[in-house]
Formats: C-alpha cells, sequence, structure tokens
C-alpha cells in the first residue's frame, strides 16, 4: 500500500455502495480497498499486491510487449471500465493515464483506480483538467498515444494509432471494444511478430559474441577431430 494514497475515513468522497464494491473487491480489476484503525481514527488505502503503475512497468520492462500482449493489457483495461460500468461505477472517476493504470507484472492483466479522494479524475496531459469533461474514449485515446510513448514498438504503434482512428470515427462502446481488441489480439497472434519485437539496447552485440564464441568453439572441435583421424 502506498503512504501517499492514505485517506482519512471521514474524508472519503464515494458513495456507500462504492465502498463496499471496492473493499469486497467485486471489481476483480480495481485495485481493492483496505483500511485500519491508527490513533482512534480509520484510514483507507488501496492494496496495490504486487501490481505497479503501468509507467514504471513500461520504463523498466516495456520492450518485452509486442503488439499482441500490448493489445491483451489494453483489453483488459477496457474490460475493468466495463466491470465497473456493470456495477454502476461512475466511470468519470476512473483515471485513465499511464500513472493511475497498474499492471500485474505476473499476469499481464490491468488493475484500475477508482478516484477516492474527491477530485476530478486527471486526463492523460499531465494531471491538467480539461475546460470541458473529456469523453471516455477521448481519453482512452489519450492512454493509447501514451502506451505508444511508453512501448516504443512500431507493431504496437500501427495498432495503436488503428485503433485511436477507430475509436474517434466509430466511438464503439465497452463491449464492442473489448470485441474489436480481441480481433486485433489474435490477428497480431497470428502474424507471430517476435516479442520483443524492438530489441533491447546491446542484445544485437550479445547476439553476435555469443556467435562468435560458438563459431571458434565448433572450428576447434573439427581441427581436434582431423588431428585424431591422422594420428
Amino acid at each position: 500500500m502506498t503512504d501517499g494514497n492514505w485517506i482519512k475515513e471521514k474524508d472519503l468522497k464515494i458513495k456507500e455502495y462504492e465502498r463496499r464494491i471496492l473493499e469486497e473487491g467485486l471489481c476483480s480489476k480495481f485495485l481493492p480497498m483496505s483500511s485500519i484503525e491508527k490513533n482512534g481514527e480509520g484510514w483507507i488505502c488501496f492494496d496495490e499486491g504486487n501490481a505497479v503503475p503501468f509507467t514504471n512497468y513500461g520504463e523498466n520492462k516495456g520492450k518485452l510487449m509486442n503488439a499482441s500482449s500490448g493489445l491483451a493489457f489494453l483489453r483488459s483495461v477496457v474490460e475493468g471500465l466495463r466491470d465497473g460500468e456493470n456495477h454502476l461505477l461512475s466511470l468519470s472517476q476512473v483515471p485513465l493515464t499511464a500513472e493511475k493504470i497498474y499492471i500485474s507484472p505476473i499476469s499481464g492483466e490491468a488493475k484500475l483506480v477508482y478516484n477516492i479522494w474527491g477530485e476530478e479524475a486527471e486526463n492523460s496531459n499531465g494531471g491538467e483538467k480539461s475546460e470541458e469533461k473529456q469523453t471516455l474514449n477521448s481519453r482512452l485515446r489519450s492512454f493509447i498515444t501514451e502506451m505508444e510513448d511508453l512501448l516504443r514498438d512500431p507493431e504496437w504503434q500501427s495498432y495503436g494509432e488503428r485503433l485511436k482512428k477507430d475509436i474517434e470515427e466509430t466511438n464503439p462502446d465497452l463491449r464492442e471494444l473489448v470485441r474489436r481488441l480481441g480481433e486485433m489480439e489474435r490477428e497480431a497472434e497470428r502474424l507471430r511478430w517476435p516479442l520483443p519485437s524492438v530489441p533491447r539496447e546491446g542484445f544485437w552485440e550479445e547476439e553476435e559474441t555469443e556467435a562468435e564464441e560458438k563459431g571458434i568453439d565448433f572450428m576447434k572441435r573439427v581441427f581436434q577431430s582431423i588431428t585424431d583421424f591422422f594420428k
């Protein structure tokens, strides 16, 4: 649990049914809330478990994501939004930024955060508030751009641009968007793009060194075989 996210129970800015959903983990793709009592006061915080902000993951392990796994993660985000919608959570209170969307390093699934602080959920422009409230789909497009910037993968970028255009032109609901993401994910898997599609720094140099070492070892063994044959 993150110390900076603690909030006094009396300052909680959500409805009682929203609190129950989050505390009981009824929406599996949202970070659950935990509560403790300290100095006679109740305190609330999100339990992150092993999940980390996507910003951290993208900067450190982003190159382990190719187009297929990137699409799977985004589909997990949209599935979480749909789950929240089905539980009557206000999606305007779900920040869609790389800092506020978490990822499980083990499963690769998304974990969303619900705004319990009573502030308007940030958009993706450095946390600035828009003069006009952004639509859910426009916030999703902004998050896709963040993913492109973090992953720096050409195949994922091609899908990201295609997705943003599709969302802008057709304005799909969450159910339809999940379906389209699933189709794109299967398409990317069929294309069998390598993982990672953008080699990490030093990758090719290491591969070349290993190949040279193997080649030298092979020639040594050939020479030794010829020498033994003529003994």
